[in-house]
């Protein structure tokens, strides 16, 4: 018997960040300044893209708990090295989910280069070494000759002693999620050739929305079954995946023209590099991304992936290998009634990953693959129905086709219904939010990983 299997694939919830309240106590008077002095107010406000509208209220993972906001300027481009720098701003905003509708203000000098830092639910977060990442020293955010500031190669550890994650840990704490984001922007001089970039003592040039990322990405399952037999779900694995750390701020690359890499995947036998609004001038992936998540399943221009991007690498001796999650508890799988759909599991959260290369693509398009695992304990066969029956260990394995990268942000939804042992096939579907839909077929081997698969 053919099942269909039908698989949703996409990228990249943004979360916006946030504005000050007018009663925040680190919030300025929006007063123009004087004539004379060579500063200038920078404005912005936030945005959530592809957030929930559920009636029952937001996910933990688009809770924004705390806000740290850095600013630093750098004088003029003819100097090098971090003497050339200066932290403007250092602000944190602590508040029980902050809203996101206001706006932030920041007085600020005119005529340089600026960094703008976003760091939303970071405070608290630990290297691999168990030591406090630091966010309140100055030096932290100061670029080098190279451009990189310290903040910029934080690496924050997600293990711990008893093989649990600081992802769970955070949200149990009331944390939150860490979210990150950086943008440059440079100002021009206040003088009358460049009147028209100023209002009122405003830059007129700074973006009205300013987003953060996920520092994470995010597995939820449902499972459902025809089949008789007991069935208790126990965790889940996927292959060449990173579990232990994560880099705090996005490493995203760049292609010989001094553009961000978006492998364009719509026609699946033919990946190509995508053509991106602005191509011939600097493309944010941040803007790329929002637009991505307003896009409708209609659009001709769907499944582009940002494939180029660093992870930070295992200690020396070590490799990466499968990441294996075990549930607190067993999920036992229940019947579903016809037309009946599964309710989904508590979400399980994973730093991003860089998996092997997809076989039979253009590796210059860097096209990844992944492979996933279901682990059960189940009856015997379809005759042993009672709960309490002995078990037995299975394994269910397919690779997730055309989900080419696992970029921070992403969401991934698995689907599972398990069939009677005699259809030897496992029905699953996988969905990943939120911004495109295309269906797939994959195949879910039952039991054994050597067993040949159809497709």
């Amino acid at each position: 018997m053919e099942l269909k299997h039908r698989h949703i694939i996409g990228i990249c919830l943004l979360c916006g960040l946030l504005g000050a309240t007018s009663c925040n106590d680190e919030s300025i008077v929006q007063q123009p300044p004087a004539e004379e002095d060579n500063t200038v107010y920078l404005a912005f406000h936030t945005a959530v893209v592809g957030a929930s509208t559920r009636a029952d209220g937001t996910p933990d993972d688009e809770n924004i708990n705390q806000l740290r906001i850095v600013i630093a300027s750098k004088a003029s481009d003819d100097t090098d090295g971090a003497s050339a720098w200066e932290v403007e701003e250092n602000r944190l905003i602590t508040e029980t989910n902050i809203q996101l509708s206001d706006e932030y203000t920041f007085r600020v000098k005119a005529g340089c280069q600026k960094r703008i830092y976003l760091l939303a639910n970071c405070n608290g977060l630990e290297d691999t070494n168990g030591n406090l990442l630091d966010f309140t020293s100055t030096r932290a955010f100061l670029p080098d000759a190279n451009g990189k500031a310290p903040v910029d190669g934080y690496v924050f550890g997600l293990g711990d002693k008893d093989g649990g994650y600081q992802y769970a840990t955070a949200l149990e704490a009331g944390n939150g999620i860490p979210m990150t984001s950086v943008y440059e922007i440079t100002i021009p001089p206040k003088d009358e050739a460049h009147e028209k970039d100023f209002a009122n003592g405003f830059y007129q040039g700074m973006p009205e929305v300013l987003y953060v990322v996920r520092a994470a990405t995010k597995f939820s399952f449902a499972f459902g079954k025809t089949a008789k037999r007991a069935i208790n779900v126990t965790g889940f694995s996927l292959k060449k995946a990173i579990k232990d750390r994560m880099y705090l701020m996005p490493h995203v690359n760049k292609d010989t023209n001094g553009k961000y890499w978006v492998a364009d995947t719509g026609d699946k036998d033919n990946p190509d590099k995508a053509i991106l609004p602005g191509e011939g001038s600097a493309q944010d992936w941040i803007t790329w991304m929002v637009a991505e998540s307003e896009k409708t399943e209609s659009e001709a221009t769907q499944y582009q992936w940002l494939t180029d991007y660093e992870v930070p690498q295992p200690e020396e001796g070590e490799e990466d290998g499968d990441v294996a999650y075990s549930f607190s508890k067993a999920i036992e799988v229940s019947a579903l009634k016809a037309g009946e759909e599964a309710k989904f599991t508590t979400p399980v959260y994973l730093p991003e990953s860089d998996g092997t290369l997809a076989k039979d693509k253009d590796a210059n398009l860097k096209l990844q693959e992944y492979e996933v695992t279901i682990h059960t304990e189940e009856s015997f066969d379809e005759e042993t129905t009672a709960p309490d029956s002995p078990k037995v260990a299975r394994s269910y394995t397919a690779t997730l086709p055309n989900l080419a990268s696992l970029f921070r942000n992403t969401h991934v939804k698995v689907k599972v219904n398990f069939n009677n042992l005699s259809e030897a096939e496992l029905k699953w579907e996988v969905d990943v939010e939120p911004y495109w839909e295309v269906v797939l077929d994959p195949v879910f081997g039952l039991d054994d990983k050597d067993a040949p698969k159809k497709r």
